[in-house]
């Protein structure tokens, strides 16, 4: 699997942005930006994206972590989550959802691009 399509989420707006405009400048398509968690697991159904961008902290009443574990009972679409907080306590209810990564923001998007940049390659050879 490539990841091509991708789902950002992500509740601050110009962060969204920011990283939707980067991530097309590198090829990769988008399927849309959304800020709550129900947005996100409606999203994926319905686009089907080959990799989730997750902040973990999110609008809406279920963190981004809650929306991964919720997300992973119907689909085994990879996730990359995102944050500014690193409590070990996070972090360690965020891994027991098997993401791709765990990114410390600021995350910047050369850091996201090499990171599925090598996946890509390394399921290509």
């Amino acid at each position: 699997m490539n990841f091509n399509k991708l789902l950002i989420v992500e509740d601050e707006a110009l962060t969204g942005m920011v990283l939707k405009l980067e991530m097309q400048k590198a090829g990769f398509e988008i399927v849309a930006i959304v800020t709550n968690g129900k947005s996100a697991i409606e999203k994926t159904e319905s686009e089907n994206p080959d990799c989730i961008l997750m902040d973990i902290r999110i609008a809406g009443t279920i963190d981004g972590i809650e929306t991964a574990r919720l997300i992973k009972e119907k689909s085994d679409v990879p996730i990359i989550f995102m944050t500014g907080y690193a409590e070990p306590a996070l972090k360690k209810r965020a891994l027991e959802t098997n993401p791709l990564d765990f990114l410390i923001k600021p995350v910047h998007a050369s850091e996201i691009i090499t990171l599925l940049n090598n996946y890509n390659y390394s399921k290509t050879t």
